[in-house]
């Protein structure tokens, strides 16, 4: 299986999970094509400039970062730990989420991240 055949494979089981709606595996599977062609998609869409995050714990919002994408790997580094535990328990890495906004940013604004169980919660957009 090749390396895009294993992505998209990584992506629909997302989907399967809840993680991800049909709607934003199309956007990640399209990103990663024009990624792998190294062209552009018949419809172009603005490129994403910023990369938010927001984390809460206990319904409280403890991280609302808005970044230039260009700095997105390294506020991924700062995810506090009991963040990257929650985004780890669902399945996703935070180095998987850096592949996910490389992949993504170039195919235009989308959720890629939307976690919440009880009052914790995870989401990563790019905008």
């Amino acid at each position: 299986m090749s390396e895009t055949q294993s992505e998209h494979m990584r992506i629909l089981k997302m989907v399967e999970e809840g993680k991800l709606t049909p709607e934003e595996a199309a956007q990640l599977i399209e990103a990663a094509r024009q990624h792998e062609h190294g062209g552009t998609a018949a419809k172009a869409r603005p490129a994403a400039g910023l990369l938010t995050v927001r984390v809460t714990e206990s319904g409280e919002p403890k991280v609302n970062l808005r970044v230039p994408i260009s700095l997105a790997k390294v506020v991924l580094k700062l995810l506090p730990r009991r963040a990257r535990a929650n985004l780890e328990a669902s399945g996703l890495t935070v180095a998987e989420l850096g592949e996910m906004i490389d992949r993504a940013a170039s195919a235009g604004p989308c959720k890629l991240v939307d976690i919440h169980e009880g009052g914790d919660g995870v989401e990563v957009v790019l905008e």
